[in-house]
């Protein structure tokens, strides 16, 4: 791949060259066109052209008015914005029905390395590496390491004109990743004066508290032929620990999945099998296949494990809601050279700094290896003197080791400190083309972003100093050292874990161990396109948009040696480095066939294919087709079906190794059956006599897959929209949407390849299980992505949009208004199947899928007062999908959102406002069941754990 992208580098900016070269020319004629002889006359004022009033909307790269659009839009203004009186603009997106619960945000994922301080935007729930961004129609950086999803919380909030949300494929139009939709943040280009704002907000129960500041400075210069923006802002959130909420604040065990009435909570409720004072397996190499099983209490007694006795609070040191603060600076400006040509740029800066924390530490032989996959598991010999004499008594004869399972609470939780950068450059033209025609424009730039990471894992410790301070011998005289002389030369102390009291801080400063990992992505765009009318149909001008783009990921993950070694407790993974380049062409038509005729108001059809060839996985076409039928005034029916497309991720192609164990059944023990004889009949040691553990401990080594394909998606869109004459100010859109992904990536679990091996002999899943060549016995599966998967959706989208004023209605007066606007999704159908002929996975009805989700905010405006409720309805959901039983189904919530804004004049406004006024709590969504946030006790994605939120804020403009 590297060969192949050296060898074409004097080739790579060729198809866009050609559009910038056009544009060059165009500036040249500008500058060089001869003076007139005197100065014009000035002209007559005359109408706005309609046509100047146009302009390329999300979706479509051809210039004309949104109602005109096949693919259906929401809106949300800079105004709904900021009635949310949120610090970060996907708080605000989370209204849109379509927008699903994202585990990317402060308290969607509060254990999920890699994701703390990360916002992104997730279209319907079909995972955001599917759902692009895009700001003022460019692509964005990506500041998930290997993947594609945007950090939308970079983007600066007090610059965004509006956000649209188009849901439906877009790849024709936009590339990869659009099999969702697109998200176009719309960001303001002629802002003038400076307006400062400041907010501030903490939760009833006095934490979680929020803080922003803002400063949003413009000015036009060269009489009004240029313009240049600042934006600068700071904002900070606070953390919420899980133990201060009342669902959250200790453990839950869920014995039965359907009998939740009988979920025992608090001590009852903590596992037997690792405690603060450990679990010591007498006659096994694993805990989990020892029968002989003690603990010693903090008196000395050896004891049978007592869970409610010896336990730990699972959530004990679990941040619920994550604490960040966030740094951005944005400078943006364009000017106009010519009246034909104008340049601009962007430059972007965001630093964020958040905190994660974990459960404790532990040691668990048999759930870490020193030295990665090659290594030995944590055990202690039975020579080791301080193992107690009532303990020493029950190990069997033979035995040459015990093994052990203990929390490490005195190392605290594991804590990871994420320091985010993101920098982001664009320039680019603008120019007219009038020597083609008046509607023809030509636009080309490049941009460039880098967002890094650099991750510090704390509260660890080494491995090696682990084993080796457990192997202890008598030094001779009366005390004990490590058996190991080297380890004694680098400080080796033995660790005596038989005490049934905390280490002591010099057994803890003698393991403890930090890791750090750098990673980054990097991006490079150039891309030139090309727009305007062709000819006049008979319904008006036939729209043209072609272009060219070339674009260049690149993304390394690099961990620290010790975590490269396997020699950390935190963690085993190698480095991933990888990048691919993607040129592409694409073509665009929006024709208008007939106009003005009766039943035949107006009648438009449009298209767009895009070519793409990836340096990773070859070529791809998207396209699509749709149109849209105006039969009177006040009623539009519109469809689109599309071909999208899915590249891989530089993660799911490269990904350096990251170590993992499942247990597992082997489907060749006693040399297996008839329908897996193919498979099991030709591997070394499986026979009618084979009988492996049962089950089998097995290595899971995740690793990047260079041989994926391309995601294919087919996706149709159709619906329509009313605009009753006799009720003005009234919009009414519904759309039923279906969208069908084939060769999706996934990775499978380690018993489902090891199953699909035996079942079909299919090197697909077989070349990734290892067995040990003399025994037979499995001791390794490499998961690696898979094209295997298919995923069905389909729902109907609703939106309503009304608009009125209330003077001389019920007393209002002269600017009284009302507003109202509501979104409704309802899911029909959303299932997976992880490959081909597995049995379907019902996901509505899953927390993150309700069968219904809406928002409805009304505002009512009057003069200097503003008014605004919001509420947002997620439907019901059940714990077990497809099962029957009492406590199943968790019932429909409502949250409600509420602020009143004052203005005086247009220099001050003041703002207050609630979340969750009515303190809605979050239901009981405990593992095991599907959606549970671990830690939590609940789907926190999905449902409000801050509880009722009060802020305040003020806006200044000078």
């Amino acid at each position: 791949m590297r060969q192949g992208f050296h060898a074409g580098r004097t080739r790579r900016y060729a198809v866009a060259a050609s559009v910038i070269a056009l544009v060059a020319a165009t500036a040249v004629q500008a500058q060089t066109a001869p003076p007139p002889a005197e100065p014009p006359a000035a002209p007559e004022p005359a109408a706005a052209d309609p046509a100047s009033q146009e302009i390329v909307v999300t979706g479509s790269r051809i210039q004309r008015p949104n109602e005109t659009q096949a693919t259906p839009i929401t809106t949300v203004s800079s105004d709904a914005i900021a009635s949310r009186g949120t610090v970060n603009i996907a708080e605000a997106l989370s209204t849109v029905p379509a927008v699903a619960s994202s585990r990317f945000s402060a308290s969607g994922a509060p254990r999920d390395q890699f994701l703390a301080g990360l916002y992104t935007i997730d279209l319907r729930g079909l995972g955001n590496y599917r759902t692009l961004v895009l700001v003022d129609g460019r692509r964005y950086v990506s500041s998930l390491q290997g993947g594609s999803a945007v950090d939308v919380s970079t983007i600066p909030t007090d610059l965004i004109e509006r956000v649209d949300v188009t849901t439906g494929g877009a790849s024709a139009v936009y590339g990869s990743d659009a099999v969702a939709g697109v998200v176009n943040f719309v960001l303001k280009r002629n802002f003038q004066g400076v307006e400062f704002r400041a907010q501030g907000g903490i939760s009833q129960r006095g934490d979680g508290g929020q803080a922003k500041l803002g400063l949003l400075a413009g000015t036009n210069f060269a009489g009004g032929r240029g313009n240049v923006t600042l934006d600068l802002s700071y904002d900070q959130t606070n953390e919420v620990d899980a133990v201060d909420r009342p669902f959250s604040a200790d453990g839950v065990l869920v014995s039965n999945p359907q009998r939740p009435d009988l979920a025992v909570f608090g001590p009852a409720s903590y596992t037997s099998a690792q405690t603060a004072q450990g679990v010591f397996g007498l006659n096994g190499t694993t805990i989990a296949g020892s029968t002989i099983r003690r603990t010693v209490l903090p008196d000395g007694t050896v004891a049978t494990v007592n869970a409610a006795r010896d336990g730990v609070n699972p959530n004990k040191f679990v941040i619920m809601s994550l604490p960040m603060k966030r740094y951005l600076a944005d400078l943006r400006g364009h000017f106009d050279v010519s009246d034909t040509i104008s340049l601009f740029a962007e430059g972007t800066y965001s630093k964020n700094d958040s905190i994660q924390q974990l459960d404790q530490t532990y040691v668990a032989t048999g759930r870490m290896n020193i030295g990665g996959p090659t290594g030995l598991p944590i055990t202690i010999p039975v020579s080791n003197p301080f193992i107690p004499a009532a303990m020493r008594a029950l190990i069997p004869a033979g035995q040459t080791v015990i093994s052990v399972a203990r929390d490490l609470p005195e190392f605290g939780g594991r804590r990871i400190t994420y320091g985010r950068q993101l920098y982001r450059f664009v320039g680019g033209i603008d120019a007219k083309l009038p020597f083609l025609g008046d509607s023809w424009k030509a636009n080309a730039y490049y941009e460039y972003g880098r967002a890094q990471l650099d991750e510090t894992m704390l509260n660890g410790y080494n491995t090696v100093r682990m084993v080796n301070a457990l192997n202890v011998v008598s030094n001779g005289a009366g005390g004990y050292m490590c058996a190991d002389a080297a380890a004694r030369a680098t400080g080796c102390i033995p660790v005596n874990l038989f005490t049934g009291q905390a280490l002591t801080p010099a057994e803890r400063a003698s393991l403890y161990q930090d890791a750090r990992i750098h990673s980054y992505n990097e991006q490079q765009v150039i891309s030139g396109s090309i727009t305007g009318n062709l000819l006049r149909l008979p319904g008006g001008p036939l729209g043209f948009a072609a272009g060219a783009e070339y674009r260049r990921e690149k993304s390394a993950y690099q961990p620290d040696d010790n975590l490269r070694r396997g020699t950390s407790s935190l963690q085993f993974s190698q480095p991933t480095i990888g990048a691919f380049d993607v040129k592409e062409v694409y073509a665009e038509l929006s024709a208008p066939l007939l106009a003005d005729l009766p039943l035949i108001r107006k009648l438009e059809i449009e298209g767009a294919v895009r070519y793409a060839d990836y340096s990773s996985t070859g070529s791809v076409t998207a396209w699509k087709f749709g149109g849209t039928y105006e039969p009177f005034r006040g009623l539009k029916l519109r469809g689109v079906y599309s071909k999208d497309v899915r590249a891989p991720q530089i993660l799911d192609l490269f990904s350096g190794a990251l170590l993992n164990r499942a247990n597992v059944i082997d489907p060749c023990a006693g040399g297996g059956t008839t329908a897996n004889h193919a498979y099991c009949s030709t591997q070394p040691g499986v026979g009618p006599g084979f009988a492996p553990p049962s089950p089998t401990p097995v290595q899971q080594i995740t690793v990047g897959n260079p041989n994926l394909k391309p995601e294919l998606a087919r996706t149709l869109t159709a619906g329509a929209v009313i605009q009753p004459g006799f009720l003005p100010g009234l919009t009414l859109t519904a759309d039923y949407f279906r969208i069908k992904i084939d060769q999706a990536i996934t990775t499978l679990d380690t018993q489902t390849v090891i199953n699909q091996c035996a079942a079909t002999n299919d090197p697909l899943y077989c070349s990734t299980v290892i067995r040990d060549p003399s025994t037979g016995v499995i001791v390794q599966n490499n998961t690696v992505p898979l094209n295997a998967a298919s995923q069905k959706l389909e729902g109907i989208d609703v939106e309503l949009n009304y608009n009125h004023s209330l003077a001389n209605v019920l007393g209002g007066r002269l600017g009284d208004t009302i507003g109202a606007t509501v979104n409704y999704t309802h899911l029909i159908r959303y299932e997976q199947s992880p490959y081909a002929g597995a049995p379907p996975i019902l996901l509505r009805g899953q927390p993150y899928y309700p069968s219904d989700k809406a928002s409805a905010n009304v505002t009512y405006k009057n003069g200097a007062f503003d008014l605004s409720v919001t509420e947002r309805y997620i439907g019901k959901v059940y714990r077990v999908v497809g099962a029957s039983f009492a406590g199943n189904t968790v019932p429909a919530y409502w949250y409600t959102d509420l602020q009143m804004r004052y203005s005086v004049g247009k220099a001050y406004a003041f703002y207050i406002g609630a979340r969750n006024l009515t303190d809605k709590q979050p239901p009981l969504f405990p593992t095991p069941y599907v959606g549970t946030s671990t830690g939590t006790n609940t789907a926190s994605a999905v449902y409000d754990v801050i509880g009722r939120y009060f802020y305040a804020g003020v806006n200044v403009k000078f």
